[in-house]
């Protein structure tokens, strides 16, 4: 029996979480969505792409980390988040994916893509000696960075909106993020666009607790958290439904089980809805070869944006 998650009801004064079938998941009454929490500070890829999407629907809301996005659509009925799951060069963001293995109560109910342009931020007229930015930008950029920041150091931060605060506190410093930032926070823009090795995409995406209805029940995909049983084959044998079924799988992560040496969890990504036949037949018969299978939501991809 596949589950979309659980269910949170009070009994004698204590929490307890009931498996929720994703046909129950069509039945639950819809709920104004009012609050958008997203990764912050002010100025984040984070916080703009849920501008662009959300910014007319509710207020956004700046959380320090995914964990506190998350953790907020859990305390705050009637609201969504907003985070990174993978960048086109970067790769997974393993906060993003382990906080969806590991908590039955998220459900994922949409996707969206920015492509990222970058800007050189900083004090006009000041010599540059260090530049910051987040992992990302550094890694898209590392020529152009050769090419015309040469002996420059460059410090690596948690976000880009960071880069550009410390930009403008510290005395020779520059960032690299989103021209956004520059009104943010009093900076200028020094270069525009920042020539990049490589396509700068980052997939985002949108999460409520089991207990908001937020999701398209006609979506085109699916995300699945799966525990395989440990033995030769196991995961041969959990693809062949799949392959059987005409069930394109489109992304595989395996993480570390929290607290359990030599064992894995898997976060799938799939085609089809967990409604549809062909993807409910796969998924009935894939569940025999695991300890445990979870679809953490089905929903659409809302399209790609540019920063």
């Amino acid at each position: 029996m596949v589950f979309l998650g659980f269910d949170s009801v009070l009994q004698n004064g204590v929490k307890v979480y009931i498996p929720r079938l994703f046909s129950d998941y069509l039945e639950m009454p819809g709920m104004n969505i009012t609050e958008t929490a997203y990764l912050g500070p002010e100025g984040t890829y984070t916080h703009q792409i849920s501008d662009m999407v959300f910014g007319g629907d509710g207020e956004l809301v700046p959380a320090s980390t995914i964990f506190d996005a998350f953790e907020h659509v859990k305390v705050r009925s009637g609201s969504r988040a907003v985070a990174p799951i993978e960048n086109s060069s970067g790769g997974q963001i393993t906060s993003t994916v382990d906080l969806l293995l590991n908590d039955p109560a998220l459900t994922i109910v949409g996707s969206m893509t920015l492509v990222v342009h970058l800007a050189l931020l900083g004090k006009r007229g000041e010599d540059i000696t260090t530049l910051y930015s987040h992992f990302a930008p550094f890694k898209h950029c590392a020529k152009w960075i050769r090419e015309n920041l040469s002996g420059v150091e460059c410090r690596e931060v948690t976000s880009t909106a960071e880069a550009a605060i410390r930009a403008r506190k510290e005395s020779g410093a520059a960032a690299l993020g989103s021209r956004r930032l520059a009104d943010l926070y009093g900076l200028g823009v020094l270069a525009y666009p920042i020539a990049q090795d490589a396509v700068n995409e980052t997939e985002f995406i949108v999460v409520t607790s089991v207990g908001t209805r937020g999701g398209d029940v006609s979506g085109d995909r699916s995300s699945l958290a799966v525990e395989l049983i440990n033995g030769p084959g196991s995961l041969c044998s959990f693809l062949i439904p799949f392959r059987d079924a005409g069930v394109n799988l489109t992304r595989i992560i395996s993480r570390p089980v929290y607290g359990v040496p030599n064992e894995y969890a898997f976060f799938i990504d799939i085609k089809g809805n967990a409604n549809d036949p062909s993807v409910k037949e796969a998924l009935g018969k894939a569940e025999e070869h695991c300890d445990s299978l979870r679809v953490i939501g089905s929903f659409s991809h809302m399209g790609k944006f540019h920063s």
